[in-house]
């Protein structure tokens, strides 16, 4: 039996290599949906296992180290093995409807019968959609097109150089976008036009860097995080003594030893004489900056706390330097 596909009428920038916007079924829209209501562990299972045997494997910013090293740590650091399995285990409260889909992502067993009368699980699959690069969904609608390039944010310019290609999707398509997904907003323009990934990454993590959040600080969350000087790169974090763990800048967790940490600044080939330790203070801004950036990033603690931590302090110092120039 051939593999389900989905054709999908995608219209493209020629001269701008980008997505303008798709055309879809609601076939397609269904699968799409359906992809919300994946837990994060299940969706580093459904990647391991769609990439399995490829050279480089697919990596969720550093949420896959931080999944690998709660896998390897050793019963006695949980509650009971119970507390592990559920937390290494994925599982989802939506099996019953993943497993109705016409085209599901591998993680439930499909019941679809080609005999049978699809109708939709999430949507009506007698509807057509429009979808744009950053996969916000139109139903289409007899409007004008400059109404429709309206709602759609996109100027009339831009389809000047309009290109319409069909695009097949089936369950690697779909996988593929899922992953684009959760590095990028603009997932369909990176699967599509892979040589402009580097490009759409360096911008999503400009505008991390300048937009971190307000600092609202708990004065009980101390966390002591080891620097390289010279980088201001964070080589590892510990809480405190009560908190016998250490975390690497890509979320990997590991027990806290006495010779652990100068055993990783040795590994990384750091001088001692170029580290230094600094006290953050953490609160929730702090904690949904690294989650924010532990989806796009490998060095999720630098990019989410210690970038806007410093550029904090260069903004509180600006002024004093102002004073003392005058």
């Amino acid at each position: 039996m051939s593999e389900l596909k989905f054709c999908i009428k995608v219209v493209i920038n020629k001269e701008k290599t980008k997505v303008l916007f798709a055309e879809a079924s609601g076939h397609f829209v269904d699968v799409l949906l359906s992809l919300l209501l994946l837990p994060l562990l299940t969706i580093i299972e459904v990647l391991e296992k769609q990439y399995c045997g490829c050279i480089v494997q697919p990596v969720i910013g550093s949420l896959t180290t931080l999944y690998r090293s709660a896998e390897n740590l050793h019963i006695d650091h949980f509650h009971g093995d119970y507390a592990k399995k559920r937390l290494i285990n994925s599982s989802t409260l939506y099996e019953k409807e993943l497993y109705s889909l016409r085209l599901n992502h591998g993680t439930q067993p499909n019941s679809f019968s080609s005999e049978q009368s699809y109708t939709g699980v999430f949507s009506s699959c007698a509807s057509s959609f429009i979808i744009t690069d950053d996969l916000c969904m139109f139903p289409i609608e007899e409007r004008s097109i400059v109404e429709t390039l309206s709602t759609l944010g996109i100027a009339m310019e831009d389809m000047d150089f309009m290109e319409t290609r069909n695009v097949w999707f089936g369950l690697n398509e779909i996988i593929g976008l899922l992953k684009e997904s959760l590095i990028c907003s603009n997932p369909f323009t990176s699967l599509i036009f892979p040589d402009r990934r580097m490009v759409l990454l360096a911008a999503e993590r400009h505008v991390l860097l300048h937009q971190s959040p307000t600092l609202v600080i708990p004065e009980n969350m101390i966390l002591k995080a080891i620097l390289q000087k010279s980088t201001n790169k964070l080589l590892f974090a510990q809480k405190d003594l009560t908190c016998v763990y250490m975390v690497r800048d890509d979320l990997r967790v590991s027990p806290l030893e006495v010779t652990s940490g100068v055993s990783l600044i040795k590994e990384l080939k750091i001088s001692l004489s170029d580290v230094k330790e600094v006290k953050l203070q953490i609160g929730v801004e702090e904690g949904l900056s690294i989650l924010k950036a532990a989806l796009t990033s490998t060095t999720a603690l630098t990019d989410g706390l210690i970038k806007p931590f410093l550029s904090k302090q260069e903004i509180d110092i600006k002024p004093f330097l102002k004073q003392e120039m005058e």
